[in-house]
């Protein structure tokens, strides 16, 4: 083992110049290398205690941690998106979100609002549309973007698979509704939606992973509190 890490070592200092200082999990690290983009900004790269190296570029995004119960929960849910703007979809996300919290047994409401969430990033600046089937293929990739970094920046600042611990539903979509409201009055210091989108994956998942969790903290039919 201490041939590797001599090796590791070895490799950094043939191609990096320097460590960044991102805490990182697991047997990689990701350091500096001397060399650069036509603009001169250096590129990123991953060092495994194997002695391997490959790029860094995907630390950013950490696209493996996006929960797959989430995404099967949105997959094939039907959806019709007519010229929106951001604003729209969350007006649309806001709604359905609401309807879910006043009755949690429709949980058709919590996907479409993740959905519309999603479709509110694609949208940015500009518009979207869509009308019909949302396939695999289909999600909003910048949409998904969104949530991968927000998976990056977990990943750091707890540890990857942190928060599946367990957290209760509700718990998810408060933050959700907490970003989305941010962003509604200006916010941009931090990419609001796209922590929203990544609670509400949260959410889909807690309510597919932990049934314990959840009895008796969300209203039900009727808008019946729980007990």
């Amino acid at each position: 083992m201490e041939k590797v890490f001599k090796a590791c070592d070895n490799a950094q200092q043939q191609y990096s110049g320097g460590d960044v200082p991102v805490p990182l999990t697991g047997t990689a690290k990701v350091s500096m290398a001397p060399l650069a983009w036509v603009d001169d900004t250096p590129l990123p790269q991953k060092h495994f205690i194997s002695g391997a190296v490959r790029s860094g570029d995907a630390e950013a995004e950490h696209w493996e941690l996006i929960s797959p119960a989430a995404l099967v929960a949105i997959a094939y849910e039907e959806i019709t998106i007519d010229n929106f703007t951001a604003k729209n979809c969350l007006e649309e996300f806001l709604e359905t979100t609401f309807q879910f919290l006043g009755n949690s047994e429709n949980e058709s409401k919590i996907r479409c609002a993740t959905l519309f969430l999603l479709f509110a990033l694609e949208a940015g600046d500009g518009t979207v549309e869509y009308d019909g089937v949302v396939g695999y293929a289909d999600l909003p990739r910048k949409g998904l973007q969104g949530v991968a970094r927000a998976c990056a920046e977990g990943a750091v600042k707890y540890s990857p698979y942190n928060w599946e611990k367990g957290m209760p539903c509700v718990e998810m979509i408060r933050h959700a509704l907490r970003h989305v409201y941010l962003w509604l009055d200006g916010d941009r210091e931090e990419d609001h939606l796209g922590h929203a989108a990544w609670n509400m994956f949260g959410a889909l998942h807690s309510l597919d992973q932990w049934p314990g969790l959840n009895e008796g903290t969300m209203r039900t039919s009727g808008c019946t509190p729980p007990k």
